[in-house]
């Protein structure tokens, strides 16, 4: 009998395959729960090893105890043994997988005669064939789980502790986050998005030309010695390799990039540095045919599907066509310069949609900054906004310094725990904190407005707020001095560069030049954060109207949700003809000049649509608390107040807010209140506004936070005058 429990314990030990410091102790387990059963069941010492219920290893088992510590307490330890094991997570799945075992192989040990008592229990099929099933469905569970279990141990010693699922269809995805407030996030690759971008198959013949001729006797003719040893054939250029033969001078080489234009008789050739660990020197012809590299081609890469890295995201692909990624994480921030119509704007497009594709709001947050008001404004209304987009030049300055007050409340959260990253503050405490990225299109109008009040702000930010999740992508198209100044560029070391008019501006970006020599439309030149020199990239391509559906699709999954908290009933239609003509605003801007007017007109389409019984001043409160907590606000929000005489954000000193009674009087009488609702009514800060959230909750005015949703206001329009008495 011992030697089929040890063949068991053999088979569950090859079946989970991994062996480290952590499965130790479940071996020892494992083991001394074997062995306690194997007593127990020895109940009659006396008897013949062979007639043993529990074989030979039982029998000198219970032999040995009850010689030393009586039947009695042998019964007792036995019993603690066996039950120590047991109270560990799912061990009791094994204990009972033995039992069953030893009850099916203990005819053996009853007799000598073994075969016959086989034949004489078996000899209906039925029995044999419900003892199989019952021994496989009592040690399936456990061993499933301790292969999740597994897993899970490895993945915790992972630095991204995070899951990744591909779904087809996530329109009930923000109904599980809300319920879900404290579970553990997971990447969330959405594959029905993903299904709806372009991407058209180039099947077209390729016309490759050899120009490794043609470039040799051009070299020779200006006394230039060498050979083209190979040649790497691309989506957008082809890369000739070039061996200049001995004493011949690199800059001679790279001064002749415009007659070799010339020679060609193609556009822009760029000469590169030596190539790393070739001794060769880069060619880069233009291709008389370029190809497309389509965003969706990169993202349904397993690559990119499978990693668990939630700040990945595709930046385009390598010279011979390779897909590129990169983690914003390990950069940790980006800048990026590039002239009109070089592929600036569609870069950052990309690179948001590759964070949205794979996060969720509880994962990654956007605060983005859009003085143009043109290019980020299409993602108005996606839940992952931490506010919504900043178009005022002056707000921008607030909002910057604002995020320095969020990362240090971070760091201060970080230094309680012990912890250097938000990563490991994540593990720790279970309390997931979302990475926070920060994109600023257009920079120069910004400091060029803003001057210094701008530059501060991004100098800390770019210093510090890499280990709090926090990550900055700025963008310009004027690369010069006075824009991209000496703080910055020393601050943001990782840096891609679109083609620009001068090799001044290629000098400003890059510190070398190359960038005025590419081709446009997405053709780059990406400094990573393991190298100085500058690597020739293509950028992805995705259209706005895919930008439209993206965000039309998770603004509807997120709005439907909000519809059926407030109203208990929702209209796809309706929904739907909010976000295309342009309603949404209604739930998620409270500075809409047309607020009131589009205001009316949803209220009348909501109640065509869901065929409600309910008065417009209901309706129109119901949009009201929508909109007040439709971006999720985050801890950070009430950790900082706002000074409004001098634009800082300073630590609370513990007395109330002047506007404190004034608020009072604004909810006096409403079902529920929201810290929006006051940043608009009393027209201050948001961080200002969420302060006096939390003293009305100290006085008993409101009630407790409950995840997203507005708070309950617990006082009645003639309560005020008394509860304003004693406030001093």
């Amino acid at each position: 009998m011992g030697i089929l429990i040890f063949l068991s314990f053999v088979f569950i030990s090859y079946y989970l395959r991994f062996i480290n410091q952590s499965r130790i102790l479940y071996y020892l387990f494992v083991f001394v729960l074997i062995l306690s059963i194997l007593g127990i069941l020895s109940y009659s010492p006396n008897q013949e090893p062979y007639l043993n219920f529990s074989g030979i290893i039982g029998y000198e088992i219970s032999k040995f105890l009850v010689l030393f510590f009586t039947k009695f307490f042998s019964v007792i330890l036995i019993l603690s043994l066996a039950l120590f094991p047991i109270i560990h997570q799912n061990y009791i799945k094994l204990f009972f997988s033995i039992l069953v075992s030893l009850f099916f192989f203990q005819l053996p040990f009853k007799s000598p005669n073994f075969i016959d008592e086989y034949i004489g229990f078996f000899k209906y099929p039925i029995f044999f064939f419900i003892s199989l099933i019952i021994l496989f469905l009592n040690i399936k569970p456990f061993l499933i789980k301790s292969q999740k279990s597994i897993n899970n141990e490895q993945s915790q010693e992972k630095e991204e502790d995070y899951d990744v699922v591909i779904e087809e269809n996530r329109s009930n995805f923000f109904v599980q986050e809300i319920k879900e407030e404290k579970s553990k996030p997971q990447l969330v690759f959405r594959k029905d998005i993903v299904e709806s971008f372009q991407f058209e198959e180039d099947n077209s013949d390729f016309e490759f030309e050899d120009l490794s001729k043609l470039i040799e006797e051009k070299f020779l003719e200006f006394n230039i010695k060498g050979k083209v040893i190979n040649w790497t054939i691309g989506p957008v250029i082809t890369r000739y390799e070039f061996e200049p033969a001995a004493g011949i001078k690199l800059s001679k080489i790279q001064s002749l990039s415009d007659d070799l234009t010339l020679r060609l008789k193609t556009s822009d050739v760029r000469i590169t540095p030596p190539l790393p660990n070739k001794g060769l020197i880069g060619i880069e012809v233009p291709n008389k045919k370029r190809k497309i590299v389509y965003f969706k081609k990169l993202i349904e890469n397993e690559e990119f599907v499978n990693s668990k890295k939630p700040l990945l995201f595709a930046l385009g692909v390598e010279v011979d066509g390779k897909p590129r990624y990169e983690d914003l994480s390990k950069m940790p921030h980006l800048l990026i310069a590039g002239s009109t119509g070089s592929g600036k704007s569609v870069c950052i497009n990309t690179i948001i949609a590759s964070l949205i594709i794979k996060n969720t709001p509880k994962t990654l947050r956007f605060l983005l900054i859009d003085p143009k008001m043109v290019e980020l404004s299409l993602y108005e209304g996606i839940p992952h906004l931490l506010m919504p987009v900043i178009k005022d030049r002056k707000m921008a300055v607030k909002v910057l310094k604002m995020a320095v007050a969020w990362m240090e409340y971070r760091y201060k959260l970080l230094a309680k725990v012990g912890a250097k990253s938000l990563e490991s503050y994540n593990n720790k405490t279970g309390d997931y904190k979302p990475y926070i990225v920060i994109i600023i299109d257009e920079f120069a109008d910004l400091i060029l407005t803003q001057g210094k009040d701008v530059e501060g702000p991004i100098a800390r930010l770019a210093q510090m707020a890499r280990a709090v999740g926090i990550h900055l992508i700025v963008a310009t198209q004027r690369p010069s001095v006075d824009v991209i100044t000496g703080i910055i560029k020393a601050n943001f070391p990782v840096r891609i560069a679109f083609k620009v008019p001068s090799k001044v501006d290629s000098r400003v970006i890059l510190d070398t030049i190359g960038a005025e020599k590419l081709l446009g439309k997405g053709d780059m030149l990406y400094i990573p954060p393991t190298s100085s020199e500058p690597q020739r990239l293509h950028g992805a391509f995705i259209s706005e109207d895919e930008i439209i559906k993206m965000v039309n699709k998770i603004t509807f999954d997120y709005l439907n949700q909000k519809f059926m908290e407030k109203f208990s009933k929702t209209n796809e239609e309706l929904i739907y003809k909010i976000i295309n003509d342009g309603y949404i605003s209604v739930f998620c801007r409270d500075d809409d000049i047309a607020l009131e007017e589009k205001q009316a007109i949803v209220s009348n389409l909501i109640k065509y649509h869901l065929v409600i019984d309910m008065k417009d001043e209901e309706i129109v409160q119901l949009i009201e608390e929508i909109r007040s907590d439709y971006y999720q606000p985050i801890e950070e929000f009430s950790a900082y107040v706002e000074d409004e005489e001098d634009n800082e954000f300073l630590e609370f000193s513990g007395n109330y807010d002047p506007l404190l009674k004034e608020a009072i009087k604004l909810i006096a009488g409403r079902k529920t209140t929201s810290a929006t609702f006051l940043q608009r009514k009393l027209k201050i800060g948001f961080a200002r506004a969420a302060r006096i959230i939390d003293q009305l909750e100290e006085l008993g005015i409101v009630g407790p936070a409950d995840g997203p949703k507005p708070r309950e206001v617990r006082i009645t329009p003639e309560k005020v005058d008394e509860i304003l008495r004693k406030i001093r």
